[in-house]
């Protein structure tokens, strides 16, 4: 599998849950999550930080993005309740490993997650739902062809 995508009851996505981990993006510009040099300075990073930052609900959701990581051996969730869209992307997974050994693994999905937030309208209310369709389309073409076979 190289993705998941989970739809979810409308309004239990509240981007103000993500507040504080949207904050301390400590990410430097030009930041690729392909690239080990930065893997091993996102670690240090993520190392520095208390347990978690995720608050309330948002904790929740993204326990729930990494238990579906690990069982279907993905990098790649995303998270739809038609008001917003969440990719989520868990760089230190490898889903080259068996489920069982993932499972085994203390840290499990890793120190860390990646992931953007798209809502369907905007601060003025406009309708941008067009860039929410495309947000995931790119993500799952991404998790296609950065997905080993």
């Amino acid at each position: 599998m190289f993705a998941v995508v989970e739809f979810k009851r409308r309004t239990v996505i509240r981007p103000s849950e993500f507040g504080k981990t949207l904050q301390a993006n400590p990410w430097p510009q030009g930041y690729d999550h392909g690239d080990p040099n930065h893997q091993q300075q996102a670690l240090q990073l993520a190392n520095a930080f208390p347990s978690t930052l995720f608050e309330e609900g948002a904790y929740w959701l993204i326990k729930q993005a990494g238990s579906y990581a690990l069982k279907y051996r993905t990098r790649y969730v995303a998270l739809y309740d038609y008001d917003y869209l969440i990719c989520c992307y868990f760089p230190q997974i490898d889903p080259s490993q068996l489920a069982a050994q993932l499972s085994n693994n203390p840290r499990r999905v890793g120190s860390f997650v990646e992931f953007d937030i798209y809502p369907f309208f905007d601060e003025n209310g406009n309708d941008v739902s067009r860039d929410m369709r495309l947000a995931l389309l790119g993500f799952l073409e991404d998790a296609l062809v950065e997905t080993p076979p």
